[in-house]
């Protein structure tokens, strides 16, 4: 299978060219969507950590828990996992942008004739 890629890729570069430009497109589109989800998420965070440090302040006897961790671990946790979906997806991109970079194989084996 490995030698059919490579034979495809060496008689018609431009067909993997459009192939892997595709991938890297299709990789880029992912991750801004992630990073900017992420965002968006993170400002509705902190919008509703606002709100539950009020109800928390209001009811201090009650122990607020959300997917069964306490509303601290979760508080610490959350911005956390958020900033490494946006770090993730700026990894993303840069790999996808290095894909687009590469043009094909004979870039590296040079011209087959």
């Amino acid at each position: 299978m490995g030698n059919k890629l490579i034979d495809i890729e060496l008689t018609k570069p431009e067909a993997t060219i459009l192939t892997v430009n595709k991938i890297a497109n299709d990789l880029n589109n992912h991750a801004n969507y992630i990073l900017i989800n992420s965002q968006v998420v993170m400002d509705i965070w902190n919008d509703a950590l606002k709100i539950i440090k009020l109800y928390q302040k209001a009811n201090p006897d009650l122990n607020i828990s959300l997917h069964d961790l306490s509303f601290k671990e979760v508080e610490e946790i959350v911005p956390i996992m958020l900033n490494a979906n946006v770090i993730g997806s700026g990894r993303v991109s840069e790999i996808a942008n290095l894909i687009k970079s590469i043009s094909s194989y004979t870039d590296y084996l040079g011209d087959p004739a």
